[in-house]
């Protein structure tokens, strides 16, 4: 069994007094229970709403280790008004597993020095998409990460979206930027695209169609297959789980709770996706 940490706040969301969790946290945990693996988070967040959001979670057997309880990173319409403290490496580190995966909700949940000495400790896995949400008049703004390139060689597996590829590298050739962090030293990388998910390694692509009935949704797609294929690939061929991966990305389109699917569905998945 494969024991994935994952390091990151989640933000809570408040429109018309309705209240909402969300964070690569919370999907990517979810994905490694639903890939019969274990899941443990380090986070900051207020033990109230700890209690509500990591409710399921703890339900399933996932450990949760909140560092420091003052404050969670809370949004009222579209207005950040807290911010939840930086998750330190002395806690990281108390904590041994097989992957280190950093899925936070904003830049500032991860000392940026953190990189260099996890990968000492075990595996990184890194989504790009809350490395780019920066706050500025407190609001959310999607900005460039400036410390990426100089810790792509301390990464073994990288998530990013076509979208986020123009941001980051300006250019619209997604290849091309995999291929970027693959010579700077980054293991894996994967990209979620318009209608397929694919993965560069060893200079070779993977990649998987989404067969979904109505709209594709990539805003959590990474982190759900990201979670699913490190596990999954210690176990099955890279295209065995890159199937895999994707299935689940697919499920969740559709609506379904991951914990919930049975094997023969995600396999009857993987071939409607053309494993064969």
């Amino acid at each position: 069994m494969v024991t994935t940490v994952f390091i990151g706040n989640i933000t809570k969301q408040i429109v018309d007094n309705k209240i909402n969790y969300y964070g690569g946290v919370l999907d990517g945990a979810f994905s490694t229970v639903a890939s019969n693996n274990a899941a443990i988070i380090i986070t900051n967040i207020r033990d109230e709403d700890a209690l509500i959001a990591f409710k399921d979670l703890k339900a399933l057997g996932v450990k949760i280790i909140i560092s420091e309880n003052d404050k969670t990173t809370t949004i009222i319409e579209n207005k950040v008004v807290e911010i939840a403290n930086t998750i330190k490496i002395s806690e990281i580190k108390k904590i041994k597993a097989d992957y280190y995966y950093f899925p936070p909700t904003l830049n500032s949940d991860i000392e940026n020095n953190s990189f260099a000495k996890i990968s000492l400790l075990g595996k990184i896995a890194l989504s790009m998409t809350g490395f780019m949400n920066f706050i500025k008049e407190d609001c959310i703004n999607v900005e460039r990460y400036q410390e990426l390139e100089e810790n792509l060689k301390y990464i073994d597996h990288l998530v990013i979206d076509k979208d986020q590829c123009v941001v980051q590298e300006f250019s619209h050739d997604e290849d091309h930027v995999a291929k970027k962090y693959a010579a700077k030293g980054c293991t894996e990388i994967l990209v979620t695209y318009y209608d397929a998910l694919f993965n560069l390694r060893d200079n070779f692509f993977y990649r998987c169609k989404y067969v979904v009935d109505g709209e594709i949704n990539r805003e959590k797609i990474g982190d759900i297959a990201l979670a699913s294929y490190i596990c999954k690939q210690e176990t099955l061929i890279k295209e065995e789980a890159l199937f895999f991966a994707t299935s689940l990305s697919c499920y969740y389109m559709e609506k379904k709770e991951l914990i919930h699917l049975s094997k023969q569905e995600i396999f009857l998945k993987m071939i409607e996706i053309g494993i064969v």
